[in-house]
């Protein structure tokens, strides 16, 4: 079975890398970015103000909870399967660290994702969709980059969908607090 997933790696690595254009790679390199430590830093420190300002204390607790542990995650996999990075003569540029799974598809999906189910709770409703759709896009995008800039195999970025997903669903639960309690009105007690 590892043989067929590994031969499904290298074969699509291959490709992709055959099929290299100039254009095509900066793009990539500015998608791979949208899922980096300080771009992911950022964007978690603007969505934990806003979530505190807010007071939507469930969202932001759940928030920290899914973009803290998946990334605890992430160290704990890489270092535990300690799989190497596909060949340096494939790589667009050098990365470093094991690559299983991939962190910036995990990064990805777990703010992305969140970020899409916030704006859906908090924004007017003629941007939800475009919302959903612009992080599903980047989603994808970084996904997809990690896989051309030949710095992943196709199963760490698959790898890092699960782990993502693991991690990003039970902090949604919580937050989803904010967003299902009912207020109380004022002599709610004669509706009874």
């Amino acid at each position: 079975m590892f043989t067929s997933i590994q031969l499904l790696d290298d074969t699509v690595l291959v490709w992709l890398a055959l099929h290299r254009e100039a254009w095509l790679t900066s793009v990539m390199l500015g998608a791979t970015a949208l899922a980096a430590t300080f771009a992911v830093m950022l964007v978690s420190l603007c969505v934990i103000l806003m979530l505190r300002m807010r007071r939507h204390h469930a969202a932001f607790v759940g928030f920290v909870f899914s973009i803290t542990t998946a990334n605890l995650a992430v160290f704990v996999i890489k270092e535990w399967v300690g799989r190497l990075r596909p060949p340096d003569s494939i790589q667009v540029y050098q990365e470093t660290g094991y690559s299983f799974p991939s962190g910036h598809t995990v990064n990805a999906l777990v703010l992305y994702a969140f970020l899409a189910y916030l704006g859906w709770h908090i924004l007017p409703r003629r941007w939800r969709a475009p919302l959903v759709a612009a992080s599903m896009g980047i989603i994808a995008a970084v996904a997809f980059s990690r896989l051309y800039l030949g710095v992943h195999y196709l199963s760490d970025v698959i790898g890092g969908f699960v782990v993502g997903t693991v991690f990003l669903i039970p902090g949604i639960l919580f937050a989803h607090r904010d967003f299902t309690r009912r207020k109380k009105k004022p002599f709610s007690w004669i509706d009874r």
